[in-house]
């Protein structure tokens, strides 16, 4: 799998477990403001920092946001 498309498969997998859902809430992953640990996403899915940081950057539609030290990240809500 070239970077590209490991890129676009995680980004797409991030995108999913950040969506403000009912069954990822009650397992204490997303907390009631749709904040994802960053360890978590690193933790028990196979995430680095580093490529959170890269999907983020190279997302076009700008759909995500960290906190102010980068430790979590949710989708960007107007």
């Amino acid at each position: 799998m070239t970077h590209k498309e490991v890129l676009k498969s995680k980004g797409k997998q991030l995108s999913n477990i950040l969506q403000n859902n009912k069954d990822s809430f009650n397992k204490g992953l997303i907390d009631s403001a749709g904040w994802v640990s960053v360890a978590a996403l690193t933790y028990d899915f196979d995430f680095s920092p580093n490529l959170i940081e890269e999907i983020v950057e190279m997302n076009s539609k700008q759909r995500y946001e960290f906190n102010e030290n980068h430790t979590k990240i949710r989708l960007y809500k107007l």
